[in-house]
């Protein structure tokens, strides 16, 4: 019983604030009880067009008949569960459970959330930010460590971790491109792969990006983009395996386009992705599958 009126509570304080902003869709009780996806899509296009906000979204992503399997669904709720995180903050919503029809008290947290959001936007004047969204921008940056020095000082935004593997190329190399593998270490739900524009998620979306190229067992190129960075802002992960010797790998790593803080403002962000890849992925993958004493832990 407290649960539902946990619930009862939290539908009327989305009716609350998102009444303010939209007048359509109609926003009835048993709808935001368990949401479908066109009902949440809706809602945030609709805020789109009266606010602006999320800038970042494209003409595809207010077309609903782009979104018809689970894997666009999720997509494309990560990518709006982003932006509306990266203005106001953390909140508890996963977009797998959104499209599985569970814990609507967390979809109506995140409505909640939009229309925080989309009011301190300052209306429809951040319209014409989308354009720096579209992925031929970003991609750009993938020519930049080839002419970029190997020292971090000579790239302020570079980032550069060197690490050995006890394996074969080949397995290590796995770790970063096959979903089990990965999830294994991260320990949540991921997307990786090695055809160029494959889709990039890794610890339930909080990393987002895509492949860039991939010659398998040797690099690997990946857009990348982290929840809490300012929007549009993405960098460019370059990662060469050389297999030293039939049981060694090493693993030279290099990020570029990081930037020095993200939304909150916090202005130790090139320290918090470096020590995020020695920690919790490099470290991660030699405990689990046994390929070397960690580094860094």
């Amino acid at each position: 019983r407290s649960n539902m009126a946990d619930l009862d509570a939290s539908v009327a304080e989305t009716q609350k604030v998102l009444q303010a902003v939209i007048s359509k869709p109609k926003l009835t009780e048993a709808l935001l009880k368990k949401p479908p996806f066109r009902f949440l899509h809706d809602i945030v296009t609709e805020v789109k067009k009266q606010t602006g906000f999320p800038a970042g979204l494209t003409d595809h992503d207010q077309d609903s008949n782009n979104f018809k399997d689970k894997e666009s669904k999720i997509a494309y709720l990560t990518k709006v569960i982003g932006f509306v995180t990266d203005a106001v903050g953390p909140i508890a919503v996963k977009p797998q459970k959104i499209v599985a029809g569970l814990e609507p008290e967390n979809t109506n947290a995140w409505l909640q959330g939009l229309a925080k959001a989309s009011s301190s936007s300052g209306g429809a004047a951040p319209a014409p930010a989308p354009k720096p969204a579209a992925a031929p921008a970003p991609a750009k940056a993938a020519a930049v460590p080839a002419k970029a020095s190997s020292s971090s000082k000579a790239n302020v935004d570079g980032i550069d971790v060197k690490v050995s593997f006890n394996a074969p190329a080949k397995e290590v190399f796995e770790c970063f491109t096959v979903p089990n593998r990965v999830m294994a270490y991260t320990q949540s739900k991921c997307e990786v792969g090695t055809e160029p524009g494959q889709k990039l998620s890794l610890f339930d979306g909080s990393i987002t990006g895509e492949t860039v190229s991939c010659t398998p067992n040797e690099k690997l190129v990946w857009l990348w983009r982290q929840a809490a960075w300012p929007e549009g802002k993405v960098s460019t992960v370059t990662m060469t395996f050389e297999q030293t010797s039939p049981g060694t790998t090493e693993v030279a790593m290099r990020q570029t386009g990081v930037p020095a803080e993200d939304v909150h403002g916090n202005s130790n962000m090139r320290q918090v992705v470096e020590e995020g890849w020695k920690r919790n992925i490099f470290d991660r993958i030699k405990m689990v599958f046994g390929f070397g004493t960690p580094q860094f832990s």
